[in-house]
């Protein structure tokens, strides 16, 4: 019963499910993800040292949909990134 109901939910898009195609490796000092589709939130989390520079690089290639990268220090967004 419950199953169906969440059937239900999902389909009317009321709950949404998170996917995903790929694979990500994550190191003291980088992060590695690569997907094929992804459909959903993923976060990952980095302790960084005050007083210090930290250089981001990135690459993104999207076919379709959106990406949104949000880099918060003590529950404050810092900066944002919409591909």
């Amino acid at each position: 019963m419950l199953a169906a109901i969440l059937y239900i939910l999902v389909k009317l898009k009321i709950v949404r499910l998170n996917s995903f195609t790929g694979k990500s490796v994550k190191t003291t000092t980088k992060l590695s993800t690569s997907f094929k589709k992804i459909n959903g939130i993923q976060y990952n989390d980095f302790l960084l040292k005050k007083d210090h520079n930290y250089v981001l690089h990135y690459d993104v290639e999207l076919e379709e949909g959106s990406l949104d990268l949000l880099l918060r220090g003590k529950g404050k967004t810092s900066c944002s990134s919409n591909r």
